[in-house]
């Protein structure tokens, strides 16, 4: 007996080492967060090509990024987070120097801005935190100590994050100037992509399927929307919701009160990030070559907007141009 328990425990330890050397093999860096190994892929730091008949073909601003995790913009500059060499970074959008803000951010991802700061959360297992910095530079100031933050979001006065721990899930806020982080949602299945207006915070939860909302003053969340297949991204602009499923591969859209849920797009993969502008729904997709496809936000015909690309994820859409993160680079396409 003590035998066969022996060879049984060298058998898993040969597969562990064996597992240990393919991903590492295969491309695969080695990153800690909070005592935990966690392992993800180290892509090339050249940019990919322009994809064959693409006009105009995408802007690689800047190459050589370690697992860029978040991109947004303002009228001068650019900003992101490098997960995997715990940095906040800008560089100005006609091109130029890359300043970086903050250094030592281990878990940096999910990216807001404001007139005057940039907004991060560090995705650590047990010792998250919500972070800002000036957009000037200065000394990066913590505003709240959370577990594992995933979306974070900025208006005028607070800033909103959720925390993507299952069944436990949070939804908070805090004031952009510090003070006590509030709790606005709780026990949730994984809360993730969120969106704010005047009146309530909106978010998905993967765990569930669900679409929910609360007051931004507090009060009982309020399940809008069920059976969807691993919801990801969602943002809320004049009085509806859109969102996309990773598992489902849908674009959807609904009013804000509930109501019918219209699909805008289907086959799409696993659809992750999205934003909108005036005239059209934009969304990030990898399966199957990773592209940037959009649709007329009151329906019609799916075009593929940039295709050839290595893994996009977040995007953020401006009135002249698209912004997003590759594996390895900050990318961006004028519209037109």
């Amino acid at each position: 007996m003590r035998k066969r328990l022996w060879r049984v425990l060298l058998t898993v330890l040969v597969i562990v080492i064996a597992l240990g050397a393919w991903v590492v093999h295969a491309g695969f860096d080695q990153l800690q967060l909070d005592g935990y190994i966690v392992y993800a892929r180290a892509f090339p730091a050249g940019p990919t090509p322009c994809a064959a008949g693409q006009k105009p073909c995408p802007v690689h601003m800047v190459t050589g990024q370690v697992l860029p995790c978040g991109v947004v913009a303002d009228a001068t500059h650019v900003y992101w987070a490098s997960f995997g060499d715990a940095a906040i970074r800008k560089m100005p959008i006609p091109g130029g120097p890359v300043v970086t803000l903050a250094t030592g951010q281990d878990g940096a991802c999910g990216v807001a801005i404001d007139d005057a700061n940039v907004y991060w959360a560090n995705y650590m297992i047990k010792n998250g935190s919500i972070m800002k910095v000036p957009k000037a530079g200065g000394t990066p100031v913590v505003l709240a100590r959370t577990a594992a933050p995933a979306m974070i979001l900025v208006d005028r006065t607070y800033v909103y994050w959720t925390s993507g721990t299952n069944p436990h899930g949070l939804v908070m806020k805090i004031p952009i100037a510090g003070g006590d982080p509030v709790v606005l949602a709780s026990d949730q299945a994984e809360p993730y992509g969120m969106a704010v207006d005047n009146t309530h915070a909106y978010w998905v939860n993967r765990g569930d399927g669900t679409i929910m909302k609360i007051p931004l003053g507090g009060g009982k969340a309020i399940r809008l929307f069920s059976g969807q297949d691993e919801p990801s991204g969602l943002v809320v602009d004049g009085g509806k919701l859109y969102w996309t499923t990773s598992g489902g591969g849908t674009v959807a859209t609904a009013p804000v009160d509930g109501g019918e849920v219209r699909l805008l797009a289907t086959g799409q993969g696993d659809a992750y990030a999205l934003d909108v502008d005036r005239s059209h729904v934009y969304w990030t997709v990898n399966k199957g070559g990773g592209f940037i496809a959009r649709v007329p936000r009151e329906g019609g015909a799916v075009t593929i907007f940039a295709r050839g690309l290595n893994e996009p994820s977040i995007l953020t859409v401006k009135d002249s141009a698209i912004y997003w993160s590759e594996a390895s680079t900050i990318s961006m396409m004028p519209k037109n």
